[in-house]
């Protein structure tokens, strides 16, 4: 688990800068999940918040919470930088 952390990067003409609470492996992708997010009507959150990556089935995501704003998944990739 990761706590107070922030990811960076440059966007042209810019740097965005997202600040998080904390990260945590969440759980691996699956056709399961997608079907269950899918019914809730809210974002499918199949992709990484960060990077746009699209998780493959078996995966493992990254929970996150945003210091303003709702929970995002993570790759591992992203998480861990």
């Amino acid at each position: 688990m990761r706590k107070n952390f922030a990811l960076s990067k440059v966007i042209p003409q810019r740097k965005k800068t997202v600040k998080f609470r904390y990260a945590r492996e969440f759980m691996e992708m699956s056709d399961r999940y997608r079907e269950i997010r899918k019914g809730t009507g809210r974002s499918l959150m199949d992709t990484c918040f960060w990077c746009g990556h699209k998780f493959p089935n078996g995966e493992k995501m990254w929970l996150a919470t945003r210091e303003k704003g709702a929970n995002v998944v993570l790759c591992q990739t992203c998480a861990e930088s």
